[in-house]
Formats: C-alpha cells, structure tokens, sequence
C-alpha cells in the first residue's frame, strides 16, 4: 500500500491501495531453506520487527529474518544469524543509503537482499 498525505477531508483514510498479508506460521519458517534446525520456539513468535525494501517485507524474530515477497506474499527466504551474534533483537532501515541493519545481544549484522 502506499500513504497519501494532503487531499484529505477530515477523518478521511490516508491509506490507498493496502493489502493486508498474514504472517507465515512458525512452524513454516522453521521449515523453509534457509532456516537450518530452527525450532519455532527459536522464531520468538509473534515478530519483532518489520522492514520494507522495493520486493520484499522482511520480518524479524529472535532465531532469523524471514524475507516475504511483496508480489506474491510467497516465503521466500529466512536467514539466521551467526551464533555468536545471539538471539536478534531488533530491525531498521538506514533512511540515508537505504541499508537495512539487525542486531541482537552480540553484535550488528548487515542485512542484504540479492533477489
């Protein structure tokens, strides 16, 4: 969806062209490439965090970042962290360069997403 803002009356909607997408179970997130031996325990359900890039909806949970995409609402991906890094605690996007940045109880990762 996107945001208009200025042509409304009062009380008029600000929001156009919105879809409202479902979060994949956890037990779909363990089990999608990528995720290794996720538990969906591991997942910290419900999300943390949210992040939007051109293609995809990232959605963070403790155990990894789940890559849907904006198209489709398809899974596409879920990346998990290095153990040293911890359990992640948190998601953003850098408004300057438009990087996208998780961290967790061990340290700062760099999020890319190639396709």
């Amino acid at each position: 969806g996107s945001l208009l803002f200025g042509a409304q009356a009062p009380r008029d909607s600000c929001v156009y062209d919105s879809e409202m997408r479902p979060y994949p179970p956890a037990t779909d997130l363990a089990q999608s490439s990528g995720a290794g031996s996720a538990s969906p325990a591991a997942l910290r359900w419900p999300p943390l965090s949210l992040a939007l890039t051109e293609l995809h909806l990232l959605v963070l949970y403790g155990g990894g970042v789940a890559a849907l995409s904006r198209l489709s609402g398809e899974l596409m991906c879920v990346a998990r962290p290095p153990a040293a890094c911890g359990p992640l605690l948190g998601l953003v996007r850098e408004p300057a360069q438009g990087g996208l940045w998780a961290w967790g109880e061990g340290g700062t990762l760099r999020v890319s997403v190639n396709r």
